[in-house]
């Protein structure tokens, strides 16, 4: 017995943090008997499709709307039409583009909305704006899942419908990232030595993720260790200006850029620490896919970081912009293999007890059973 019938509906920037969370929790629903249909919004001009790749990887239904411009008229009818060949009674939304789509899209129909607010970034006018608009739309929603506390607090402080908003933390296929051999090739061919150090940090490069925090510190780490090699996996605007820093500091030999990548699990043990340096998080996904590799963590105490990382049992703990206690954190962790060995062991255990993605898909089960 098929128990709902769900729309996931999402305007991709690439496949990051949002796009990973609604492809991983598509998977388990569909496990736990759920029908679930992937819709993409794409821009011909800027397509985003490796969401669209991966999906379909696992056999996911998935289905692209061109929606080239800000609004498109027969976008929002190609949708509507969508939702009802296909009797879908849950349109899940993720994002402010998606958002606006699926309240039009759905209006006047029997049909529950529900959003997931990933996080709200304003570190420019035109994504302070976006912020703004979403937060008038969820009002429209009957249900609203936040991925942390933090974020729950940001949109209760700025609606009046507390009793519409949850939080379910995301989660990932722990699964997926138990490798138990390194892959030699793949080193090679991104310019990685056997026997060097290699931290690795993944996202998009963006101002809020850190980055140049993280390239300042290297400067500290390459004393000690010459050939320790930094590896960052993702690609964003400002890769250009992070090489020119690398540059700057005289450390092209030791940053590797290796860009999107399909094979994270692979990116993540042939590492030996995990490093998320950001400014602002919600719940991120990359951090939680380092803990199912058994990585050692050095973060910054920023979002939902404190809760998922205790400081000294399964990571290390810094504050944001500080490349020197970034540096010293990650050094310590080069020089006690036990204690980083340790914390591995420790992140892996909690993101196995409290950040699977099966836990995650049977809380938006619980949310999406409150509806009826």
């Amino acid at each position: 017995m098929i128990e709902k019938i769900v729309l996931h509906l999402i305007s991709p920037i690439g496949f990051f943090g949002a796009e990973n969370v609604m492809v991983q929790l598509s998977k388990e629903l569909r496990s736990l008997n759920h029908r679930v249909y992937i819709g993409i919004l794409g821009n011909a001009q800027d397509s985003h499709m490796e969401v669209v790749r991966e999906a379909e990887k696992h056999s996911l239904n998935v289905k692209v709307f061109c929606c080239n411009g800000k609004f498109n008229i027969r976008t929002l009818f190609e949708i509507r039409r969508y939702i009802k060949h296909n009797g879908i009674n849950i349109v899940h939304s993720h994002g402010y583009k998606s958002n606006f789509y699926s309240i039009l899209a759905s209006a006047n129909m029997n049909i529950q909305r529900v959003t997931t607010c990933h996080n709200w970034l304003g570190d420019n006018l035109k994504m302070r704006f976006y912020a703004r608009l979403d937060k008038l739309l969820l009002n429209r929603f009957d249900k609203v899942i936040a991925v942390s506390n933090d974020l729950r607090d940001k949109i209760l402080k700025n609606a009046a419908f507390q009793d519409k908003v949850v939080v379910i933390n995301n989660g990932v296929d722990v699964n997926k990232f138990q490798l138990t051999s390194r892959d030699s090739q793949i080193k090679k061919s991104i310019g990685i030595i056997e026997g060097e150090p290699v931290i690795v940090s993944i996202g998009r490069l963006t101002e809020e993720k850190g980055q140049i925090y993280l390239i300042k510190a290297f400067s500290g780490i390459v004393s000690e260790y010459p050939g320790a090699k930094l590896l960052f996996v993702g690609d964003g605007p400002l890769r250009s200006f992070l090489e020119s820093e690398a540059r700057s500091l005289e450390l092209e030999n030791n940053v590797i850029f290796a860009g999107i990548r399909n094979d994270i699990p692979e990116m993540l043990i042939m590492a030996d620490i995990f490093v998320l340096p950001s400014l602002e998080e919600a719940m991120p996904m990359a951090l939680l896919e380092a803990m199912a590799a058994k990585m050692p963590i050095v973060a910054t105490r920023v979002g939902a970081v404190s809760n998922i990382i205790k400081d000294g049992h399964s990571g290390l703990l810094v504050e944001p912009k500080d490349p020197v206690a970034l540096s010293r954190s990650i050094v310590c962790l080069l020089q006690n293999k036990d204690m980083a060995r340790s914390f591995g062991e420790n992140s892996y255990n909690s993101v196995r007890n409290n950040f699977s993605s099966d836990r995650m898909a049977r809380e938006y089960i619980k949310a999406y059973n409150s509806l009826n």
